[in-house]
């Protein structure tokens, strides 16, 4: 699907459009106006620029203007101007950099009668000529992008604007004679004039596709290439495009720096080692220590990220980006004095920085401060009303507090402003079907749901979401505005455009604090989840988020959210498995007191899962020791702005390295049989690498006999199939025993309940069952398997409960509705029947006049006269002759 529909482009719009619905986040990172470094160095000076060691190019540059026209031609000292301009413009000295771009320019096109007194007194004195301004036909191109990028700092729009048009006039005059590096400055002249006019992106990607047409083996036309690419979300071609420039010089500091931007993009944590590369190589290169800021920020190490903002300032003590940042954490850490101020001053030196309220608003919208997201977002967009990224954060986070109408409002604006932006496209999209969706209400929800699946849905979930409010409004002391709007999307792709703008999320649930997204049972991505256990997680955000304005972190929340599903009811929430007891024996779990770094870096597949059981277990061990009134406090503390090392030494008493032993002991105490019982390559107290994946079959140690879980349970399956019933019986009970909170499939609790019922003990078969799902109440084959022993053994209403719990995990299957129906019938609960009779008519029966019918019939019993009588009409009119439906409407209808 094309981002521009069919408006005919060709191949250069679409490499444009690629990404559409394409996975990861796209950090603040603009295209427009960027310098990708010098393009075909010439000399010395040069060079030293494009490694951004910029003390070295202007003495560099120095050495051929004080030489002057008795050693350089015109053209040579041009350049040296040039460069002289674009290093003081990258150190932030913006008054000298506007002088020698500007004397960059005249000397473009100055003649050979110029004397070598002039230029050199010109170059002492650091000051344009007072000479006829060069014409279009003559100026330095990489020159005039500079002025242009510095009139736009200091706020002189109407200037820039006018050196950018003559960028563009000089391109018309001298097409075809443009070399590489000239075409890149006309590339981005062209990218700033696309802000307002988005039919001119084309133009931007023919101008870079023209200069590596030039020049092929300069690494930089590869570089610029992949920024645009990158910043239209087409991240596979922008990664391709920085890969080719890495080909051809595997040090080149832009190119490195384009790969970590690209691996950001896709949530990688090598971004940060390509990133520190780039330092490695010019430890004053600034955009990379910007950009190990933002990474380091967006895992909440906001005194590791400081220290780069720092090191960026240090390059040039006037970078409005690096200021940003630094507003950016003073603004999370809730230090809103200073925050102020360093606002005023950024608006005052650099009243023309548009990237200002989109940085905040992209990071207040990171973490989870929505209302504060809008608020910088509106900002950004009366400063500029082109800023179609800032236009498109206001609209995503009016989404996301239910301000339904205005976040499209918002988000229209922005695709018409920009059609290629691929976040925009997709919500929009997404919009349109929401538009076709139902919703029921409740005292403090909304749920929003397909037409086929909302009355099925609604009368379970929204007494469950009800219950949920009522509890944690007791527990947390606090009410959240309501209603609280609940989304149900049948496609996952659906439920992660809503959850970020593109595809590929992979989570199944989120909370926003006023609207909540979850992905419909019948989604079947994940395979099968108890989606009442994920509404439960998810409405313990949102009075999370209400606590604490959405200061809390992630890996507290998260924990807590488990914690109480744990408490909520039984085998709700992650529970522990083998993988996470061998992470935690070869040493790979995060220290617990620093437990974020597993949510936002993990090191191995499965570390975020085994995060979540870490974090509720931690959650365990606080309440344990001090009470849940400690938990309340911590996010108190946490909405006051302190960090986690404060809150949980001052509220546990603890450091960080005692808090780490403490829950070492903790995991040992409650699972310590179980790490006994797993045979593991490492010893338990092992170092901090190992296997990729955990959850592996590990190979036994060579000096004690294979007795561990997964050995057992094969051999007892082995002997199951082989008929040996007393082995079988024997090895499962004993992998039973050391591994007693392991349920669901692939459990001891499960073999049990084959072996059990493959011998005829279906009582024993039952209680496995029983105590299986107690522990995993995601599993429904075990549900629907303990439905069926039950109802062999004659406990009607046994099987009705167990059926009501596998509802909430697959409520869309008609068959078990229809047997809860029947099994409600022959007890005479006529209401609970026409309720499962109900849904089996809104799930589409493949006879649906008879399922009309039945429902027909269970109302009539329960005394609903009229419902009735309408369901008769609607199966009448399916099968006009249905005899039995028309003897029960003369039943109705008769006096």
């Amino acid at each position: 699907m094309s981002i521009l529909g069919g408006n005919g482009v060709g191949s250069t719009t679409s490499r444009l459009a690629q990404g559409l619905r394409g996975p990861g986040l796209l950090a603040v990172v603009g295209l427009c106006l960027t310098w990708p470094g010098a393009v075909g160095a010439t000399n010395q000076a040069e060079t030293w620029l494009a490694t951004a060691r910029y003390e070295q190019a202007i003495e560099a540059a120095n050495q051929t203007l004080d030489a002057g026209a008795a050693e350089h031609d015109p053209a040579t000292l041009a350049t040296a101007q040039r460069v002289l301009g674009l290093a003081f413009e990258a150190t932030g000295r913006y008054t000298q950099a506007l002088q020698h771009l500007a004397r960059a320019s005249e000397l473009r096109g100055a003649t050979d009668e110029q004397s070598d007194t002039e230029r050199r007194n010109d170059t002492a004195e650091g000051s344009a000529r007072t000479a006829p301004a060069a014409t279009a036909a003559s100026l330095d191109l990489q020159a005039e992008l500079g002025r242009a990028r510095i009139e736009l700092l200091l706020g002189r729009r109407d200037v820039a604007r006018s050196r950018l048009d003559q960028v563009l006039q000089a391109h018309r005059l001298r097409a075809g004679s443009l070399t590489a590096a000239e075409l890149i400055a006309v590339a981005q002249a062209y990218a700033w004039f696309a802000r307002s006019d988005p039919a001119l992106y084309p133009l931007v990607l023919e101008r870079l596709e023209e200069a590596i047409e030039h020049a092929p083996r300069d690494p930089s036309t590869h570089v610029a290439m992949g920024d645009l690419l990158l910043d239209r979300y087409n991240n596979a071609e922008a990664r391709n495009a920085f890969a080719t420039a890495l080909e051809l010089d595997p040090d080149n500091l832009h190119a490195l720096l384009g790969m970590a931007r690209s691996q950001r993009f896709d949530h990688s944590p090598q971004a940060q080692q390509t990133a520190q590369r780039c330092l490695e190589l010019n430890p004053g290169f600034l955009p990379a220590h910007l950009l190990l800021a933002e990474l380091l920020m967006d895992s909440e190490q906001y005194d590791a990220a400081s220290n780069h903002v720092e090191a960026a300032l240090q390059t040039n003590p006037s970078s409005p980006h690096a200021h940003a940042l630094a507003a950016a954490m003073l603004y999370l850490r809730a230090e809103l004095t200073e925050f102020d101020e360093r606002v005023a001053r950024i608006k005052q030196e650099t009243p023309g920085y548009v990237d200002l309220y989109e940085i905040l608003a992209q990071v207040a919208s990171q973490n989870r401060r929505y209302p504060d997201a809008i608020v910088f977002a509106a900002s950004a967009v009366k400063q500029d009303a082109t800023a179609w990224r800032a236009r498109q954060l206001l609209g995503l986070n009016q989404l996301r507090v239910g301000r339904m109408s205005e976040g499209r409002a918002s988000l229209e604006a922005a695709f018409a402003g920009d059609p290629y932006n691929v976040r925009t496209r997709n919500t929009l999209e997404l919009l349109d079907q929401l538009a076709r969706f139902e919703s029921q209400r409740s005292e403090h929800f909304e749920l929003v749901a397909m037409p086929g699946e909302i009355g099925v849905l609604a009368p379970r979930l929204l007494p469950i979401a009800e219950q949920a409010y009522a509890f944690y409004k007791e527990r947390y002391g606090i009410e959240p505005e309501t209603p609280i709007r609940i989304e149900v999307y049948p496609d996952h792709e659906d439920f992660s455009v809503r959850t970020i703008g593109l595809v590929g999320i992979d989570i199944l649930g989120v909370s926003f604090g006023p609207v909540i997204a979850l992905d419909s049972p019948s989604a079947g991505v994940f395979g099968p989840f108890n989606w009442a256990s994920a509404l439960w997680h998810e409405i313990a955000h949102t009075f999370h988020i209400a606590l604490t304005r959405g200061r809390v972190p992630r890996w507290f929340s998260e924990g807590l959210a488990v914690f109480e599903e744990h408490r909520a009811r039984p085998g709700w929430g992650t529970d522990v498995s083998p993988g996470f007891l061998r992470a935690f024996q070869r040493g790979m779990l995060a220290p617990a007191a620093d437990l974020n770094q597993a949510f936002l870096r993990p090191t191995y597949p499965e570390q975020i899962p085994h995060a979540y059981f870490q974090a509720a277990l931690l959650m365990q061990l606080i309440e344990r020791e001090h009470g849940f009134d400690t938990v309340v406090r911590m996010l108190r503390a946490y909405a006051d702005g302190e960090d986690d090392a404060k809150v949980l030494e001052r509220e546990l008493g603890l450091s960080a390295q005692a808090l780490n032993e403490r829950f070492d002991a903790f995991v040992r105490e409650r699972f310590g049989d179980s790490l006994a019982g797993l045979v593991s390559t490492e010893p338990a107290t092992g170092p901090a690498t190992g296997p990729s994946d955990p959850d592996a079959p590990s190979t036994p140690h060579a000096d004690r006999p294979e007795t561990g879980y997964t050995r057992l349970l094969a051999d007892a399956a082995r002997a199951l199939e082989a008929g040996d019933d007393a082995t079988a019986l024997r090895l499962a009970e004993q992998a039973r025993a050391l591994f007693p909170a392991h349920g669901g499939p692939g459990s001891a609790y499960r073999l049990l309940a084959r072996i059990h019922a493959a011998a005829g003990r279906n009582g024993a078969a039952i209680e496995a069952l029983r105590q299986s799902i107690a522990i995993d109440a995601d599993d429904i084959e075990g549900h629907l398997e303990l439905a069926a022993h039950l109802e062999r053994d004659g406990h009607p209403d046994a099987v009705i409960d167990v059926l009501e719990r596998a509802m909430l995990i697959q409520p869309f299957d008609g068959e078990q509705h229809a047997r809860l129906a029947e099994l409600h019938e022959a007890a005479g609960r006529w209401l609970q029947a026409s309720q499962a009779r109900r849904a089996v008519v809104d799930l589409g029966p493949r006879d649906p006049a008879g399922a009309r019918y039945r429902l027909a019939r269970a109302l009539y019993r329960d005394a609903q006269e009229e419902p009735a009588r309408l369901a008769l009409l609607d199966a009448l009119e399916q099968a006009p002759m249905y005899d039995e439906a028309l003897e029960l409407l003369l039943g109705i209808v008769r006096p």
